[in-house]
């Protein structure tokens, strides 16, 4: 299995694992190799394979940071649709966004859902540490 395959596979399932714990219990995310499914009373509502949005082009970071967005905000998007309320809860009604940030070189992706630039939902975050090619020291 090659370094791409492994980083989508291993971000699909922490995904799944990590909004598992925060999602409404009509709701359940599952990993599929490298596909994230997200499911409402045991029905898939959406889905997304992390090789559909990943370009060679990009570096594994901006890869991983991109798949992890459209992830979230979708996932974000999809829950507020069918329950019709704001998800994740926010007192202020603001526009939620779901965020990501990679740090270097912790290997670690961040994720985050705020409004107004006040986080409202935390996320563990995900460590990449040993699936990720190895950098040069920035000068």
């Amino acid at each position: 299995m090659n370094n791409k395959v492994s980083c989508q596979n291993f971000l699909a399932t922490s995904l799944a694992e990590r909004l598992n714990e925060c999602v409404p219990t009509d709701f359940r995310a599952e990993a599929v190799g490298g596909e994230f499914i997200l499911f409402w009373n045991n029905e898939p509502e959406y889905q997304l394979s992390a090789n559909d949005l990943w370009e060679e082009s990009r570096s594994e970071e901006d890869n991983l940071t991109t798949i992890t967005s459209a992830i979230i905000n979708s996932v974000q998007d999809v829950i507020a649709l069918l329950t019709t309320e704001i998800w994740p809860p926010d007192p202020t009604f603001q526009n939620i966004v779901g965020m990501s940030e990679f740090s270097l070189p912790n290997n670690q992706l961040d994720l985050w859902f705020e409004a107004s630039e006040e986080v409202v939902l935390r996320l563990k975050p995900i460590d990449f540490t040993g699936l990720l090619k190895e950098h040069d020291p920035i000068n």
